[in-house]
């Protein structure tokens, strides 16, 4: 962040709390007060592998809940340029043949290359689509970013109850995103 051409605040961190988006970083030089006036920008370099991870991420939550169950809840994620890795609850041990699928079902998803949406719902409509996924405790502000993939989020809102929904990836998100899921460069590896 760069204020007023003079100061400037290096982010090292983004976190939602609370149905706020929190950065937090250093002052690099100068100073920062109340009711400066602050331009921000972000580099492209290090968001695209983070747009990668975060959309590889909604498509393993997707193929472990289509492989290993509906009890599935994810539970924390990181998302960083350089690796993803999701938490999970699941109460018996994944077998070899359950995680091949998984592997096998994010990499055809990846190449089948749909188009990824995103759309701010209200929080009660939201809760309603057919299908949708939340992290288990996780309190989301309303209203909150719904991220469909392969079908426009105004599509499911007219039909909210059709059980296809449940056939692709429907999550409330607050990250980056790719357009589409065949830029994933992530390897998902299981």
């Amino acid at each position: 962040l760069v204020i007023d051409d003079a100061s400037d605040f290096e982010v090292t961190n983004v976190q939602a709390y609370n149905g706020y988006i929190l950065h937090t970083g250093s002052l690099k030089y100068d100073q920062l007060s109340v009711d400066d006036e602050v331009i921000s920008f972000y580099n492209e370099l290090h968001r695209w592998p983070l747009r990668s991870n975060h959309t590889a991420m909604h498509i393993l939550n997707f193929c472990l809940r289509e492989v290993l169950g509906d009890h599935i809840d994810q539970r924390g994620s990181l998302v960083a340029p350089t690796k993803l890795c999701l938490d999970f609850s699941h109460k018996a041990q994944k077998s070899l043949p359950e995680l091949t699928k998984i592997e096998s079902m994010s990499i055809d998803r990846i190449k089948k290359n749909v188009k990824v949406y995103g759309k701010d719902l209200d929080l009660t409509t939201a809760h309603k689509i057919s299908g949708l996924r939340a992290i288990c405790g996780e309190a989301y502000p309303d209203p909150v970013r719904v991220v469909v993939f392969g079908y426009d989020v105004d599509e499911v809102v007219k039909d909210i109850d059709n059980p296809k929904w449940r056939s692709t990836s429907v999550e409330f998100r607050g990250g980056t995103q790719l357009v589409r899921s065949r830029t994933t460069k992530s390897d998902i590896a299981t």
